[in-house]
C-alpha cells in the first residue's frame, strides 16, 4: 500500500481493506463532498467579492478562494485529460450531430442566463447592498442610446467609489 492509499484510508477512517463496492461507494460520497464544498467555497466568494465592495478593500481571504477556484477546475481537467476520460465516442455521424446541436443549445441558454444573472447582480444587487440608487436602463429608449457621447458611462455603471 503506498503513501497516497494510506493517507486515504487515514482519511476516511478504515483500517481494512474494502471490497470494490464498498470503495467504489465511498469514492462516490467522496466526490459529492468534493462538489458541494467547491460550490460552498464559490457561494464565499461571491459574498466576500461583495462585502470587499463594500468596503472599498480587497482581503487576502477573497484573492485566496480566487486562487482555489480557479486551480480546481485546471487540476480536474488535467487529471481528467491525463486518463484520457474527456474524449466522447459515438456510434454514427447523427448521434453526433444531435450531440453537438444539443451541445449549442446548452451553451446558448448558460451564456444567456449567465448575462441575465451578471446583470441582474450589478444593476440590481449591487446597488442594494451599497445603499446606491438602482440605475437600470430603459432598454426601449433607443434614442437616448445613440445622443450619448462614446466616452461617457455606460447607463448601468455603477460607481464603486465616491467622486473625488
Amino acid at each position: 500500500m503506498n503513501s497516497k492509499e494510506k493517507w486515504f484510508n487515514y482519511f476516511i477512517g478504515i483500517d481494512t481493506k474494502r471490497d470494490e463496492y464498498q470503495s467504489q461507494e465511498i469514492r462516490r460520497i467522496l466526490a459529492n463532498m468534493a462538489l458541494v464544498l467547491w460550490m460552498s467555497i464559490m457561494i464565499l466568494q461571491f459574498i466576500l467579492m461583495i462585502l470587499d465592495q463594500v468596503n472599498h478593500e480587497t482581503s487576502a481571504g477573497t484573492i485566496g478562494l480566487f486562487i482555489i477556484n480557479v486551480t480546481i477546475p485546471i487540476y480536474f481537467y488535467i487529471q481528467i485529460g491525463r486518463q484520457g476520460l474527456n474524449v466522447t465516442e459515438f456510434n454514427d455521424a447523427e448521434e453526433f450531430r444531435s450531440f453537438k446541436r444539443r451541445a449549442l443549445y446548452r451553451s446558448l441558454i448558460g451564456g444567456a442566463f449567465l448575462g441575465l444573472v451578471a446583470y441582474f447582480i450589478t444593476s440590481i444587487i449591487l446597488p442594494l447592498v451599497m445603499r446606491e440608487a438602482i440605475n437600470a436602463p430603459n432598454l426601449r429608449d433607443t434614442k437616448a442610446w445613440s445622443r450619448r457621447e462614446p466616452w461617457s458611462a455606460s447607463p448601468t455603471s455603477i460607481s464603486l467609489y465616491p467622486a473625488p
